[in-house]
């Protein structure tokens, strides 16, 4: 079963980019009254809207010239409001491109002001942009607020989006996994993630739904939308803790950390490391954290004279880093 990055949608030719048709802390959105036991789950859902309808816009890019792996010509995704004072976006890296392009973003209100890029990852598919607060004439956004340690197994969710062109959309579905390991096999960018696990719920998100806000009942941003998996109903989001640690460096006027090891790793369940012969009792008496991991990190690939060559072996499992556990991907980054 292949993955695939959320293609954007192009409203010229009415196909998505590859080449599939369609059918015809930050100044929280959480502001929202509290509610007492006695009010229906709708009308917390319906307040949730309400917000956020103002803070996700509609983002169409034009590509001026073929560039890497991107096609001149237009395309529409999502974005929201993260900062409504010093106007920044999150959405996609492959929403942005790395090709000579220019944004617009589209609030509700049929409001349209233009973006400049401010920031996209090297590896991860994020990206933010920017926008003069002060061009907004009616339009009153509110920072949707970042909660990454909400996205849970078990957890409702809604994503707002633009999925397919449309000037909104709402899916529903509920978290069932936070750790998948392997999401993106294939993707139309030619775009490959890795170093990341990521959350899973069955959404039906599609073309033109990506950079949406995947969202809870309290109105917080638990996940970034980046795409799906082919021939099923399974969206994929990316954890938003990376995302949050960039856009504090961001705003402190800093560059945030780039690059990686050099090497790629695979977070392997407990069953594969007892199959590989590791001492786990062992590892659980030093290290305790694991007793609960469910897994480990092991290497899978490693780049000729990189930093880790001839420290790390393909196939090495990773425990600790200068006597710090290493849980998982966001904390192999950490160390």
């Amino acid at each position: 079963m292949s993955s695939f990055v959320t293609p954007p949608y192009s409203p010229i030719t009415n196909r998505f980019v590859d080449g599939s048709s369609i059918a015809p802390s930050i100044s929280p959105i959480s502001h929202a009254p509290s509610f007492s036991s006695t009010d229906s789950r709708q009308d917390r859902w319906s307040h949730v809207f309400d917000l956020a309808f103002k803070s996700v816009v509609h983002i169409t890019t034009n590509v001026h010239v073929n560039f890497d792996t991107h096609t001149a010509g237009q395309t529409t995704a999502t974005g929201f409001v993260v900062d409504a004072e010093n106007g920044i976006i999150l959405s996609n890296r492959h929403v942005m491109t790395c090709a000579p392009a220019t944004h617009r973003a589209r609030f509700e209100n049929t409001e349209s002001v233009r973006l400049m890029p401010w920031y996209y990852d090297p590896v991860f598919d994020f990206a933010f942009f920017k926008y003069n607060p002060k061009d907004l004439q009616t339009a009153t956004p509110e920072a949707i607020r970042l909660a990454p340690d909400k996205a849970i197994e078990g957890l409702e969710i809604r994503v707002i989006s633009c999925d397919a062109g449309q000037p909104i959309s709402v899916s529903s579905g509920t978290i069932a996994d936070t750790r998948k390991r392997r999401a993106c096999a294939h993707c139309c960018f030619d775009y490959h993630e890795f170093n990341t696990f990521y959350c899973v719920a069955a959404a039906g998100t599609s073309g033109g739904s990506s950079g949406a806000p995947v969202l809870d009942i309290e109105g917080d941003a638990v996940a970034l939308n980046v795409g799906g998996i082919s021939k099923t109903q399974q969206s994929l989001f990316l954890p938003l803790h990376r995302i949050v640690k960039t856009l504090d460096t961001l705003r402190q006027g800093s560059m945030p950390m780039r690059g990686t090891l050099q090497a790629m790793f695979q977070f392997e369940p407990n069953e594969f490391l007892v199959k590989a012969g590791l001492p786990l009792k062992d590892i659980y008496i030093m290290y305790p954290a694991f007793a609960t991991n469910k897994g480990m990190l092991r290497v899978d690939s490693i780049v000729p004279d990189s930093p880790v060559a001839g420290k790390l072996m393909v196939g090495d499992f990773v425990v600790a880093i200068n006597s710090q556990p290493v849980l998982d991907f966001e904390s192999l980054l950490d160390v």
